[in-house]
């Protein structure tokens, strides 16, 4: 009985070793190049990548980044990609940090991956059925033919099936990490871009996301893909005295302030807000309000362009000068202009 207990336990301990064995990859560290994030801005950052499975990983670094749930995109990217630029006639290098710390240079290099894909979305899997559609309608296949071909989308991609992918790859072996350079991307098209997010006269927090190979291309153990990092951005409602910049006008004193974002915030008391671009309303019929404390101030879109064309009022203005509610309010091709009269 004990033998039998004892060849139980080790059948149970390899099934588990080889449930668990293969290339793991997982987000170490990311660090952002900046003092402080300007909403709205682009920063270059250095992020770690470690295999701590048991098994090379022959992988292009496929992943999504995004700020905030809302932003984040419908297909993953790949680091490596963007080394190059679409000739290949130049590719950038990445570091390589070997388990006794020791670094070296790699390049990557052109490859192709087969992989077992998960099944994908319905909203994935109706785009698929729309370009199918499309296609149809070019070659002229008959309902069968359209019915047939709609049956195959749903039966392949709505279950786990194979796929393959090309690209730039590096092969990471086990404790192996690679350090991945933004600045080192073709033309500075790594860096993360930051949202504008809405108006606020307050500190912004947001939710930097990184998941590393989300379709496990690569990777065989899907629970420590995803790393997260609580940052704060810089308000997007600027509070004189300020001298002028790419983001502001000059702001005299404190009762001035520059704003570039929709939304509504409380300054000194009165609640602003900034609303528009309908998406319901053509673009020759949309209006640019501000309102204080409930007082509306509209202004048409086309007229606001149409002044920013011909240069109607000078130094970036595009609207005259108004004051609402007791704010004084001033419209730039950059944003708006608030002082507290």
């Amino acid at each position: 009985m004990k033998k039998i207990f004892a060849i139980s336990t080790i059948l149970i301990f390899c099934l588990s070793f080889l449930a668990i064995a293969g290339p793991d990859l997982t987000v170490m560290d990311l660090d952002i190049d900046a003092d402080s994030i300007v909403p709205g801005e682009k920063y270059h950052y250095t992020i770690d990548i470690k295999n701590v499975g048991d098994e090379d990983s022959f992988t292009r670094l496929a992943n999504f980044y995004y700020i905030d749930e809302e932003y984040k995109g419908t297909y993953p990217g790949a680091l490596l990609t963007v080394l190059s630029d679409r000739a290949q006639t130049e590719i950038s290098t990445v570091t390589i940090i070997a388990a006794d710390g020791s670094e070296s240079k790699v390049t990557p290099e052109d490859g192709t991956i087969l992989y077992m894909a998960p099944a994908e979305s319905e909203e994935r899997i109706q785009e698929r059925i729309e370009g199918m559609m499309a296609r149809a309608d070019t070659f002229g296949w008959t309902e069968e033919e359209i019915q047939e071909n709609i049956e195959n989308i749903q039966e392949t991609f709505g279950n786990p099936h194979e796929d393959g992918v090309e690209g730039l790859f590096i092969t990471l072996a086990p404790g192996e990490t690679v350090r991945y350079d933004s600045k080192d991307t073709y033309q500075g098209f790594g860096a993360l871009s930051f949202p504008v997010s809405t108006l606020s006269i307050d500190p912004i927090p947001v939710t930097l996301t990184f998941e590393i190979d989300p379709l496990l291309e690569s990777d065989d153990n899907i629970n420590n893909n995803v790393y997260t990092t609580e940052l704060v951005m810089e308000p997007n409602v600027i509070q004189g005295p300020k001298e002028e910049t790419d983001k502001n006008r000059e702001l005299d004193d404190e009762n001035e302030y520059f704003a570039y974002a929709l939304g509504c915030t409380t300054i000194q008391g009165k609640e602003i807000c900034v609303s528009g671009d309908d998406p319901n309303i053509p673009d020759e019929e949309e209006s640019l309000i501000i309102s204080v404390d409930g007082v509306e101030q509209e202004y048409s879109l086309y007229g606001l362009m149409m002044a920013w064309l011909n240069n109607f009022f000078g130094d970036g203005k595009v609207a005259p000068t108004e004051i609402v509610n007791g704010v004084e309010i001033r419209l730039y091709d950059n944003g708006f202009k608030f002082t507290f009269v």
